[in-house]
């Protein structure tokens, strides 16, 4: 079951993320941590978890439903083939390609998914929540455009995974076939193919493209 959607606040810079699972949310609550509680010792290897185990920053400090007028609102999207790998791998329904190239692994991720689990759930959903002048972002410029906004080049990152493996090398045809067929509607709205993407739309012609 998919959470409530809570932006991720940073008042230092008067900022909001509408988070979505896979695509540096956990790096954006512990930017939140690291700049508006920077007294606050927490395990650096999971700020999730200490926002999620502490009411008060879950609901108002960090994790907000209203965004002030004045903040600015911003929300990253991702390949949804990357992100279904990536999700695969952090989620330890495979971790080999080996493992991703019979199938287990997909089908596994497909019934999860068919009950609208966190990391699998469609950027549709997601961006029906944003506000109106959300700017959206891709992932693939995650770091250019977090240095932009902080004016920072010291930023966090979570969940990597222990051994790298390009997305692109992970799939086979018949993967790309099904992924291509569950995520069409985000591939083709945010203008991704398998291996690039295009200008990317604003959030009235995405919203425009969902329906």
């Amino acid at each position: 079951m998919i959470r409530p959607f809570r932006y991720t606040i940073i008042h230092k810079f008067k900022v909001a993320f509408l988070p979505t699972a896979k695509v540096g949310s956990t790096t954006l609550l512990a930017l939140a941590l690291n700049y508006d509680f920077p007294e606050i010792k927490y395990n650096t290897s999971s700020p999730r978890a200490f926002v999620h185990n502490n009411p008060k920053y879950n609901n108002g400090k960090i994790k907000v439903m209203q965004v002030p007028e004045d903040y600015r609102c911003y929300m990253f999207v991702r390949n949804p083939y990357d992100r279904v790998w990536a999700s695969l791998q952090q989620q330890r329904y495979c971790r080999k390609i080996e493992e991703f190239a019979q199938g287990d692994a997909l089908r596994l991720f497909l019934r999860i998914k068919a009950v609208c689990d966190d990391h699998f759930q469609f950027f549709e959903y997601s961006l029906k929540h944003a506000r109106d002048d959300t700017k959206i972002c891709r992932f693939e410029e995650f770091n250019e455009t977090i240095k932009n906004i902080f004016q920072t080049e010291n930023i966090p990152h979570f969940n990597r995974r222990l051994q790298y493996v390009n997305y692109k090398d992970a799939y086979n045809e018949e993967n790309k076939l099904i992924v291509g067929d569950v995520y069409s509607k985000d591939i083709r709205s945010l203008n991704y193919t398998f291996d690039s993407y295009g200008p990317l739309p604003t959030l009235k012609e995405i919203r425009k493209s969902y329906a």
